[in-house]
């Protein structure tokens, strides 16, 4: 659990329904994401405009990585191999490269990027640009655009169903 208000990641044991472990971390954090073997945390922090990482084992922070302005949403690719952030503060999405914790890429998208997902398959990230009215559609073997799409006012949430087939968005204007 993210707590924005003491900067910290707050571990829950689920089978007991107790908390475990607090570990500290950049200021305001929000997004996390867990890569799919379970090793690792990653945490944006947004007022620091970075990423913690986080080993799950010994539920200590390993790296923080700087990304773009005001880092928000957060998503590990299925293959574990990449991680995406959006920058809203300057319209952008950072590539994180799981094998040496660092920045590989940095793809600039729609106005005010702010929550992201990935497809099941892992070949695309939707990334909701909240000013913009959009979605980009950022292809993961190349990590660029390879499409915009036009929504309702104000997109704040993106979703895509298990099997890939629908992108769901939640738009905060347009109810």
């Amino acid at each position: 659990v993210a707590c924005m208000g003491d900067n910290s990641v707050i571990v829950i044991n689920a089978a007991t329904n107790s908390v475990s472990d607090t570990i500290l971390v950049g200021h305001n954090p929000n997004g996390i994401s867990v890569s799919p073997d379970g090793s690792k945390v990653y945490v944006t922090n947004g007022s620091d405009s970075t990423v913690s990482v986080i080993n799950t084992t010994t539920n200590a922070v390993t790296a923080t990585i700087w990304v773009g302005l005001n880092s928000e949403g957060i998503s590990v690719t299925p293959d574990g191999t990449k991680v995406y952030v959006t920058n809203p503060n300057d319209s952008s999405v950072s590539v994180i490269n799981t094998s040496t914790d660092s920045i590989s890429a940095t793809i600039p998208v729609g106005n005010h990027p702010y929550n992201l997902c990935i497809s099941p398959d892992g070949m695309k990230v939707y990334v909701s640009n909240f000013y913009s009215h959009s979605v980009s559609v950022i292809n993961t073997l190349t990590d660029s655009v390879s499409a915009t799409i036009p929504v309702q006012v104000e997109p704040i949430g993106v979703s895509v169903s298990p099997d890939g087939s629908r992108l769901l968005v939640a738009n905060a204007q347009s109810n």
